[in-house]
């Protein structure tokens, strides 16, 4: 018999995958709850309206991609993080 799988939290489902580095990066938002039926983009300081699916597939921000304001990937000081 196949395993069963319960999802809890499906909030993000439909959203793209997006790249680990994300989380580890200063300028990436906290996930907002989502309003009604619709889900909120994924954000950060460099995409505040929205982080591009190909942003997103390309997995990482260290160079410059349109539309990110001059904003690419910071690592979160840990020593700071609360």
């Amino acid at each position: 018999m196949d395993p069963v799988i319960i999802i809890e939290d499906d909030r993000l489902i439909a959203h793209p995958m997006y790249a680990m580095v994300c989380f580890n990066c200063r300028h990436f938002h906290d996930f907002q709850e989502p309003q009604g039926r619709a889900l909120n983009p994924i954000t950060c300081d460099a995409f505040p309206k929205g982080i591009p699916d190909g942003m997103l597939a390309r997995g990482e921000h260290r160079t410059p991609y349109p539309g990110d304001h001059g904003i690419q990937f910071e690592p979160i000081d840990k020593a700071t993080v609360k």
